[in-house]
């Protein structure tokens, strides 16, 4: 994805046009996302793009995209929300990448499968019983003396 992309997302997104009419003059009162208004210290604008400190703030058409991206690597969710946060932001870019990662293809691969409890199924070992696997070992016997093999 390139900041052009970017950009052109951003000149037609709604929320986006609204957060820079705010950065260019108007009233923040008047602005109906009032997300953004935590932050509006913190937001600027570059050409069509809003930034948010040295972050660009993601138009809501390419977030899906971000995401997916962003996951390619298949990290956890710790990790996509790391590699999120040091590139762009956008209100509820944490909650969202949450959202992403548990219901996503790598997030399922790393969970362990799911057995209904009431399955009567035995799962064999992949390693046979040898001689030497079925010895026990006893305790010491009644003289006290050390355990015997048996």
């Amino acid at each position: 994805m390139t900041t052009r992309e970017v950009e052109q997302a951003s000149a037609i997104d709604e929320e986006l046009c609204a957060v820079k009419e705010c950065l260019n003059g108007k009233p923040w009162d008047h602005l109906a996302y009032k997300k953004y208004l935590p932050h509006s210290s913190e937001l600027c604008s570059i050409g069509q793009l809003i930034l948010r400190g040295t972050r660009i703030v993601i138009p809501k058409k390419l977030r899906p995209r971000v995401l997916s991206l962003t996951s390619e690597g298949h990290l956890d969710m710790v990790g996509t929300k790391q590699k999120l946060c040091s590139k762009v932001r956008w209100p509820g870019m944490e909650k969202d990448a949450e959202t992403h990662c548990k219901t996503g293809y790598g997030w399922q691969l790393s969970k362990e499968p799911f057995m209904p409890k009431d399955a009567d199924v035995e799962i064999p070992s992949p390693i046979p019983p040898t001689k030497a696997s079925t010895k026990t070992i006893s305790g010491a016997n009644s003289a006290g003396h050390p355990a015997a093999l048996s």
